[in-house]
């Protein structure tokens, strides 16, 4: 059956605004996330990105305004982590017009904020988990969204990682808008 996960939410971000999502396990914290990038349609009411409805923009639009991490990331294809990065520029290149010298300029300077640089040609699939997370928030900050969704974006990262990615967060979130889902309050208040 349908079952209410939110009632009566009114929200406005701004760049600057860095945004905690608390909850426990199954209250909807990843549903209201998937609704924000434009997944999941709400039951009622509308979602408005820059006076727009979400579901006006086309899918390369939304890419390039909104990026989402995922709790898990599944990796279809064995790639250098490198490729798979790279493919997160797409929503910004024409098909006929690509910048690939800034384009590596940027996906290395963050797979090295990631502590990711040695691993760049790595297959993607054979790296640990933790490695394996920090690919995929790497490939978000690559993305260069304007609203950044982040559902978990600590899991599977050991505590000094946890406080550079969170650290990095609260840096891109003077510019753009962060949203991120946690479990961890202490997290969430640092």
């Amino acid at each position: 059956g349908k079952r209410v996960l939110c009632h009566d939410l009114h929200l406005e971000l701004q760049p600057g605004d860095f945004c905690a999502i608390l909850g426990a396990n199954g209250s909807g914290k990843s549903t209201l996330l998937q609704s924000l990038c434009g997944q999941l349609a709400p039951a009622q009411g509308e979602i408005l990105l820059r006076g727009k409805k979400l579901q006006t923009y086309s899918t390369r639009e939304l890419a390039q305004l909104i990026g989402i991490l995922f709790q898990e990331t599944n990796f279809h294809f064995a790639q250098p982590v490198f490729d798979y990065c790279a493919a997160a520029r797409f929503p910004h290149q024409s098909l006929l017009q690509r910048d690939e010298s800034s384009n590596a300029a940027l996906i290395q300077a963050v797979l090295k904020k990631l502590d990711l640089s040695t691993l760049a040609a790595r297959n993607i699939q054979q790296l640990s988990g933790g490695e394996q997370r920090r690919a995929a928030i790497a490939s978000l900050f690559i993305q260069t969204p304007q609203i950044y969704l982040l559902d978990e974006p600590a899991n599977h990262l050991d505590v000094p990682h946890q406080i550079a990615v969170m650290s990095q967060l609260q840096a891109l979130s003077r510019d753009h808008i962060v949203i991120a889902s946690l479990h961890d309050m202490n997290t969430a208040a640092r």
